[in-house]
């Protein structure tokens, strides 16, 4: 049995600035989304299947370079279809145009991974779940109603969630939202990562089970490894012998609310 699973990274904060000097070969690789991707390879792996991952860097089994929503050509997909109204073109028809052109592209490229994998069951995370790259959401929700290839869709963010605002900017950027965020197909199972999503996700008519992010607390680090951690973490950030510190593992951004770690 074959497994693919489509990598797509944790979404960027709302509004956020481009990022610099990435590492193609890190991936963003210590965020959510791909932690739990990690994971359930492993799972899969050790339940006997062939695993095989698509993602837009070069460390996949199938890179799709234009998976990548941190890029230009996505960024203006987005401002025009959410927002204020359509700036980059001169009519929603040239929008749509420009759209179903790049649609097509990666569709094409999708299909190709498809046939040459030949996968029995497909896991996405997050690519179905908020229009940071429309492009990928339809050509792929495409390609699972033309083959109806089992799917298990992660949605690690959601819509409903209050830092994401997606205005749609004319009918065909509401269609999209409507039809997409996320798509109802018998063959597409929903999973998400707590009760707040699930009913989010629920208000929308979508029944979605829910799978917690974990972690493997057996996966321990030598003693020397832990002291030598510790010894670089105070230098660097000048924690004193008798210093408290506050740990919350998330990112910084609104939809995570961290500065209420500090009140509880």
């Amino acid at each position: 049995m074959r497994a693919l699973i489509v990598h797509f990274r944790s979404a960027p904060a709302r509004g956020s600035q481009k990022r610099v000097n990435v590492d193609p070969l890190d991936s963003a690789g210590t965020d959510g989304v791909s932690l739990e991707i990690a994971k359930r390879q492993a799972l899969l792996e050790a339940m006997g299947y062939q695993v095989a991952i698509c993602s837009a860097y070069d460390w996949a089994d199938f890179p799709i370079p234009a998976l990548e929503f941190d890029r230009e050509e996505v960024a203006r997909m987005v401002r025009n279809l959410f927002g204020p109204g359509v700036i980059d073109f001169a009519s929603e028809a040239e929008l749509r145009g420009a759209f179903d052109i790049s649609r097509l592209e990666l569709k094409q490229q999708f299909g190709k991974v498809f046939e040459d994998f030949a996968p029995n069951l497909l896991f996405v995370h997050n690519v179905l779940s908020l229009p940071v790259h429309p492009v990928a959401t339809v050509s792929l929700t495409e390609l699972l109603r033309e083959t109806q290839l089992p799917c298990a869709a992660i949605h690690h963010d959601i819509l409903s969630e209050g830092a994401y605002k997606f205005p749609p900017t004319c009918d065909f950027a509401k269609s999209i939202l409507e039809g997409y965020y996320p798509p109802r197909m018998p063959n597409l199972r929903h999973w998400t990562i707590n009760t707040r999503n699930k009913r989010g996700l629920g208000e929308k008519g979508v029944d979605a089970e829910v799978i917690h992010d974990t972690m493997d607390f057996d996966q321990r680090l030598d003693p020397g490894e832990r002291l030598r951690i510790r010894a670089r973490l105070r230098a660097k950030y000048g924690i004193e012998a008798h210093d408290v510190v506050l740990f919350a593992g998330a990112r910084i951004v609104p939809n995570k609310q961290t500065e209420l770690a500090g009140h509880l």
